[in-house]
């Protein structure tokens, strides 16, 4: 082992050996801080000469150069080995000058081993070196794959089932065959019988004839028009007398006859005329702005500043009115002399009617 001791950087660069040093007596004589970069002496005699600050200086030490200041490589502690064996294992030894060490060949047979279906089982040594390599197929027991169904479990077809059987190999379950036989049933005149087990399978079926009728004359009575039919022929409702329209508005009420077969037979619009009496909750009169109106029932009171043209009173009329017997007559021919005058407003000119007490 190689130890360096000294103070200062540098780099040595290339070495050269130059001779043996006598450390005691600094023979050759050597100075701190000069000297050739790269020249080395080997120390001769042991000695403690100040060599830039070193002062150990022990046979077999370096004092080299590094082109500042002198180092020293220690030496003093180099073991020398003289031979060197080789171990289980090993191969190229002894050495006792220069030799190869290597890895002792094993019984092992160089080569790729495991793959998808084979697993490498291998014999290692103490010294953890493969002695044996072998190739052992991959075999796992069911116990040992977590979920995995063992082959030893068998698939049992039940009723209406067969097939099944152990799982080491595919099995196969299928529908087992009923007694019906394979057809179309049903259709036209006949109807499909058939029997269904407790699994819902067709286990017989059969035709079996729709019974045929013994009608042979359809007559259509009233209201209907189409018979007799003997074979095929198409039954309708007659029309009637009445004319297809829209019957009956706001004005008008739709009139309609029906026969005995709830037919209508004849349809018309009457007016709407629909008498007071039949109307019951009629109020009294307050306001009317029309010409010609005809009171033919009830009263009228409270009537006050009465404009109308046409009044015609078909019944007792009861006034309060201002009258005058002294008042004289427009007009002296007429025979009797009136109890007193009417003062009504016609047209906003006031007049006077008289009236008698006859």
């Amino acid at each position: 082992m190689l130890k360096v001791a000294g103070g200062g950087g540098g780099s040595a660069g290339a070495v050269k050996y130059v001779g043996t040093w006598d450390a005691a007596t600094n023979t050759p004589t050597l100075t701190s801080g000069i000297g050739n970069q790269g020249n080395y002496y080997v120390v001769s005699v042991p000695g403690n000469t100040n060599l830039d600050g070193i002062t150990d200086w022990q046979a077999g030490d370096w004092a080299i150069f590094n082109g500042t200041v002198w180092e020293k490589v220690d030496n003093s502690e180099v073991v020398y080995v003289s031979n060197v064996a080789t171990g289980t294992g090993l191969t190229g030894g002894p050495i006792t000058t220069t030799g190869t060490i290597s890895l002792a060949n094993t019984s092992v047979t160089a080569g790729v081993y495991g793959d998808a279906a084979n697993v490498p089982q291998v014999t290692f040594n103490a010294q953890g070196q493969a002695t044996n390599v072998t190739n052992v197929s991959i075999s796992i027991s069911v116990a040992n794959v977590a979920n995995a169904v063992p082959d030893t479990r068998e698939v049992i077809a039940g009723t209406g089932l067969t097939g099944g059987g152990n799982l080491a190999s595919n099995v196969t379950i299928s529908m087992s065959n009923t007694n019906v036989t394979p057809a179309t049933y049903g259709g036209g005149s006949n109807a499909a019988e058939v029997t269904v087990d407790a699994q819902g399978r067709i286990t017989a079926a059969a035709n079996v004839a729709i019974p045929q009728g013994t009608v042979t004359n359809i007559a259509t009575g009233t209201g209907l028009t189409g018979g007799p039919i003997t074979g095929n022929g198409t039954i309708a409702i007659a029309n009637t007398g009445v004319t297809a329209a829209t019957y009956g508005s706001a004005t008008e009420v739709a009139q309609v006859q029906v026969n005995a077969q709830g037919q209508v037979t004849n349809a018309s619009n009457v007016a709407i005329a629909i008498s007071t009496a039949n109307v019951s909750g009629l109020g009294t009169m307050a306001t009317q702005n029309a010409n010609a109106v005809a009171i033919t029932g009830g009263s009228a009171t409270g009537l006050s500043n009465l404009s109308a043209a046409n009044v015609v009173i078909t019944s007792t009329l009861s006034a309060n009115l201002s009258t005058s017997n002294t008042a004289a007559m427009p007009d002296p021919s007429l025979p009797l002399n009136p109890e007193g005058y009417i003062t009504v407003t016609i047209n906003g000119v006031a007049k006077k009617i008289p009236y008698y007490g006859v």
